[in-house]
């Protein structure tokens, strides 16, 4: 059987965002911090807001054709 490989980006998130975002909710919870919640969860939502400013910057600047039919 042929062995496939985890995506860079999964175990990005998986080995560096989650556990982040495990802590500072667990923190959060403990009431250890006194940190916003969007802080909190910041693990979980900046990187997806910068992967879809980056899309779409990439847009803007022509750099992704859309196709029209």
């Amino acid at each position: 059987m042929e062995e496939t490989k985890t995506p860079y980006s999964v175990q990005l998130f998986a080995y560096g965002f989650l556990p982040v975002g495990l802590v500072s909710i667990t923190l959060k919870l403990f009431n250890l911090v006194d940190w916003s919640w969007w802080w909190v969860l910041a693990p979980f939502w900046v990187p997806v807001a910068l992967l879809l400013v980056f899309i779409l910057l990439l847009v803007v600047f022509g750099r992704i054709k859309i196709i029209k039919k």
